[in-house]
């Protein structure tokens, strides 16, 4: 089994900022312990650390994590109220309708027999995303997302209910992974070797995480570079997907 590693982008005594990589778990899984899961990779050197959000299994990026209880409760309250600013990057399906767009349309979590969350004006809780587009391919886009609120999978089930949604999302899109042949024009496979996926999990990266620090008050903001498979993505949709 390979081993896992989380990258450590900052510490201290009262918060850990990680790099995480896509197919860790933020939490353990309540069905299968032994899946792989922040604290248990980093256990062995960070022992007091708690989670404060989550990122999705498949989705990579920056995560804050608090050191000791009060750091905890501070984060916590942070996150709540939405003063910690989340910036995210996306590679969807089709394109926004204008370079710029608001979603505003409240969220229940658990809302079907998949267990996804549904916009639900009656029953479900207010949940806003800040979409942005990047670049414009032809049937994709990359775009940021900077999420208000902090719904379960909120920017996830916000694009598809636009119609948009995220590349290789299985719960709320087609789940096909992001190939070449998909989009090159005469590009055939070797008939040596199965095509691969350009990327092959959600496309969704934590690009950028601000908040004020627990002691200190100081505003604090980390950013992270797109992943490599996240890089290839985009570098053959600019060549060859327009």
């Amino acid at each position: 089994m390979k081993k896992l590693r989380l990258p450590i982008v900052y510490s201290d005594d009262d918060v850990l900022v990680i790099e995480k990589p896509a197919g860790i778990l933020s939490i353990p899984d309540r069905y299968d312990p032994k899946q792989p899961h922040i604290r248990s990779v980093i256990s062995s050197k960070y022992k007091d650390t708690l989670v404060v959000h989550r990122l999705d299994r498949d989705t990579s990026g920056i995560m804050v994590l608090a050191q000791n209880a009060d750091s905890h409760r501070h984060l916590n309250e942070l996150f709540q109220n939405g003063t910690v600013r989340k910036v995210y990057t996306a590679i969807i399906h089709g394109h926004l309708l204008t370079p710029e767009v608001t979603i505003d349309l409240s969220l229940k979590p658990d809302g079907d027999r998949r267990h996804r969350t549904v916009v639900d004006k009656s029953a479900g809780k207010g949940a806003v995303t800040h979409f942005a587009s990047i670049d414009r391919y032809r049937d994709f886009s990359q775009i940021t997302a900077v999420p208000e609120t902090g719904r379960t999978h909120q920017i996830r089930a916000h694009l598809s209910a636009i119609k948009c949604p995220i590349v290789c999302d299985e719960l709320y899109g087609t789940g096909r992974p992001l190939m070449l042949s998909e989009f090159k024009h005469n590009y055939t496979p070797s008939s040596k070797r199965e095509e691969r996926p350009l990327i092959g999990r959600l496309a969704l990266h934590s690009t950028s995480l601000t908040f004020t620090h627990p002691t200190s008050g100081e505003k604090m903001q980390f950013n992270s570079e797109l992943p490599k498979d996240f890089r290839a993505s985009i570098n053959q949709l600019s060549k060859y997907g327009r």
